[in-house]
């Protein structure tokens, strides 16, 4: 997984163990898409950006495929977060070496 990038449309996700919730700027890959009323969220450098919506997303990583549930739709989120947090809660396990 590296960094996504806005402009060229990415589908690469960050492993950020800062992050409570998976977020990404891109609605289409979503399934299960529904809108949400606007949920403010506080990034990293304090800054306020807005959720407007949630779905479901698979990813493929080096270990196979996992599913990502309630990612929220964040259009002003720089790059595609993946929560460690999240995931660990899932019942995966998040190894860095």
């Amino acid at each position: 997984m590296g960094l996504a990038n806005r402009a060229t449309g990415s589908t690469e996700w960050i492993i950020d163990s800062a992050a409570s919730r998976h977020l990404t700027a891109q609605k289409e890959p979503l399934g299960n898409y529904i809108s949400i009323p606007p949920t403010s969220i506080t990034i990293g450098d304090g800054k306020e950006i807005t959720a407007v919506g949630q779905g479901d997303i698979s990813l493929r990583t080096v270990s196979g495929i996992i599913w990502l549930s309630g990612v929220l739709h964040v259009p002003d989120i720089g790059s595609n977060l993946n929560s460690v947090a999240s995931i660990v809660d899932k019942g995966f396990q998040v190894e860095c070496t």
